[in-house]
């Protein structure tokens, strides 16, 4: 018995040692591929993709060896890709933001251009209506509709009324202009159915007018039609001057009639040329 048991012992040992070692060595080919896949595993989450997995064996390991370098090629692309295109981005961005900034630019160089110019109207419109309400006659403003819109203050007193009394130009025409023929002569002038007369005109179209305090008087006038549909008016009072010429017209007459009548010759030389002989 004792022999068998040594016997066995002797057969038994040898097979347990190559089974430890066998052991050993099946452990180191499987744990070592599979330590160096969760090193570079480690080190790819840190975001090194430059590792791989440098593995000779045929085996599942080194199929999934190689899957992991494959996975860890496509992973670099993807992160090249996205890197670009944050570049990309980052330039059209930055692209954007220098022409919203050259855009915003211009405009506030428009708007100041614009406030400058609003403030160069105002001016200029200031001064218009010191000029315009100092003049020795009357302007005003009729609109499209023909409203009356602006009135200095020679035509305000002259005629005793302001804009919002005045209303439309035809029944202001019928309650100033008295004689008929006037208000034609006036209503042609204006809606541009008469010839115009130029404002420096010698003799330009006079009309019998009904002033503030009932009195009737004799007015020059001109027609100016502006772009936006708009005409100015102006009126001169020249009774004064028609009563004038009237009364030289009338000294020339009795003149002439007293020469004419004179038992004296009578005549008149100028420039070596007789003018005029009774």
């Amino acid at each position: 018995l004792h022999t068998t048991r040594d016997a066995l012992s002797l057969m038994i040992l040898p097979i347990l040692a190559l089974g430890l070692i066998l052991a050993y060595f099946v452990s180191r080919t499987v744990s070592r591929p599979v330590e160096t896949l969760r090193r570079a595993t480690a080190l790819i989450g840190e975001g090194n993709l430059e590792s791989s997995v440098a593995i000779g064996t045929h085996d599942e390991i080194g199929e999934l060896a190689g899957a992991f370098n494959a996975m860890t090629i496509h992973l670099k692309k993807t992160f090249t890709k996205l890197e670009d295109t944050q570049k990309d981005l980052e330039a059209a961005a930055l692209l954007l933001e220098n022409k919203v900034t050259r855009r915003t630019e211009e405009l506030y160089d428009t708007q100041k251009a614009l406030l400058n110019l609003m403030e160069d109207l105002e001016i200029e419109k200031s001064k218009f209506e010191m000029l315009a309400q100092n003049v020795p006659f009357g302007i005003t403003l009729i609109d499209r509709a023909g409203e009356f819109v602006y009135m200095n203050r020679w035509f305000r007193e002259f005629f005793g009324q302001d804009e919002k009394e005045t209303g439309n130009k035809e029944r202001w025409f019928r309650e100033f202009v008295p004689i008929r023929a006037d208000q034609t002569l006036l209503l042609s002038a204006f809606d541009g159915t008469a010839e115009a007369t130029p404002v420096a005109a010698d003799a330009p179209p006079s009309i019998r007018v009904r002033s503030a305090n009932g009195a009737e008087r004799v007015v020059s006038f001109f027609v100016v039609p502006l772009i936006g549909g708009e005409t100015i008016i102006a009126f001169l009072d020249i009774t004064d001057q028609k009563a004038m010429e009237t009364a030289l017209k009338d000294s020339e007459y009795k003149f002439k009639g007293l020469v004419e009548e004179s038992i004296a010759g009578v005549y008149i030389a100028q420039d070596g040329l007789f003018r005029y002989a009774n």
